[in-house]
C-alpha cells in the first residue's frame, strides 16, 4: 500500500489519510493519522492523567482492550471502531 490513501468516514466528514499495509491487506494508520482522522489520541504509559491507551476528551479506551486494533504502533481503524461498537466505512483511493 505504499503511496496510497485512504478516505475515513468519521463523525460526518472524512478525512485523507496515509495507508499502510498490514497483516491480510488491513489498512494501517499511524498515531497522528488516527488522531486526525478519528479524534482519538494515542496517550502514552507514565504520569499522565488518564490511562494509556486511546483517548478522546474524557472517554478513553486502555490499551489492554485497544491492542486488538494495534500493530507495531499503527492503528487498524476498523478494528477500533468494532471495539467501539460503531461503524466505520474505509474507501481506498489511488
Amino acid at each position: 500500500m505504499n503511496g496510497t490513501h485512504v478516505t475515513v468516514p468519521c463523525d460526518g466528514r472524512e478525512t485523507v489519510v496515509a495507508a499502510h499495509e498490514g497483516p491480510a491487506g488491513r489498512v494501517l494508520l499511524t498515531a497522528e493519522d488516527a488522531e486526525r482522522a478519528l479524534g482519538w489520541v494515542r496517550t502514552p504509559p507514565g504520569w499522565v492523567r488518564t490511562p494509556p491507551g486511546w483517548c478522546r476528551g474524557d472517554p478513553c479506551v486502555p490499551s489492554s482492550a485497544a491492542a486488538r486494533a494495534e500493530h507495531k504502533g499503527l492503528l487498524d481503524p476498523v478494528a477500533f471502531a468494532g471495539i467501539l461498537d460503531r461503524p466505520l466505512g474505509d474507501r481506498q483511493q489511488a
